[in-house]
């Protein structure tokens, strides 16, 4: 009989043991993905409010959480991996499939028809939840990973067609991983030269 009463006992030492480690976890995790203000209770962490915690943040084929954007719902991490993948060593003026194809792998599904050129894409954007950001000159601007830039053409691009990019957490990339340099805003020489006009969109 004793025998047996010390085996019940471990056996609810193990259970308590997993409830602690389970309530452990969840209040790591909350406070990893929740982004809340912590409290102590009962020896361990938990979050003071779960409002921002999402159970429906989406995973990747692996189960791991994914980095969504904001209103478009962009997964930025899987969007950029697709640019990087599938970037070329130089520009064949393909930038605005490139893109757009980035863009639908990170989960945003795009309606038809597609902007015919690159420079056209803004307000196509905007219809899909992107946030266009104001200003945006470049002295002041700080690319964020995600981010997308919208070139109008240069006078002396012909047909004018201008240029798209996202920018991957440490360069822009479009059809093409830009070079990185102090003015890496700018996807080639004619654009450095003119400077036209360009919007940039946040997931």
């Amino acid at each position: 009989m004793k025998r047996e009463e010390s085996v019940d006992r471990s056996l609810d030492e193990i259970a308590l043991d997993i409830q602690w480690n389970l309530r452990k976890l969840s209040a790591a995790l909350d406070r990893y993905y929740g982004h809340e203000p912590q409290r102590e209770i009962g020896g361990y962490t938990e979050p003071a409010s779960k409002a921002n915690f999402d159970p429906a943040q989406p995973r990747d084929d692996q189960g791991q959480w994914t980095r969504a954007g904001g209103k478009s719902g962009m997964h930025i991490d899987r969007a950029v991996d697709h640019l990087n993948d599938n970037a070329l060593p130089a520009s064949n003026e393909d930038c605005a499939i490139y893109v757009r194809q980035a863009i639908q792998a990170g989960g945003v599904q795009l309606k038809r028809p597609f902007p015919e050129f690159a420079k056209d894409y803004g307000p196509y954007l905007e219809k899909h939840n992107f946030e266009k950001l104001t200003p945006t000159p470049s002295p002041m601007y700080k690319p964020q990973k995600g981010d997308i830039a919208v070139f109008q053409a240069p006078p002396d691009q012909d047909p004018p067609m201008g240029h798209i990019q996202m920018y991957n957490g440490e360069q822009w990339v479009s059809d093409f991983k830009q070079p990185k340099r102090t003015d890496g805003l700018w996807p080639g020489r004619s654009y450095r030269k003119f400077k036209p006009p360009y919007e940039v969109y946040r997931p």
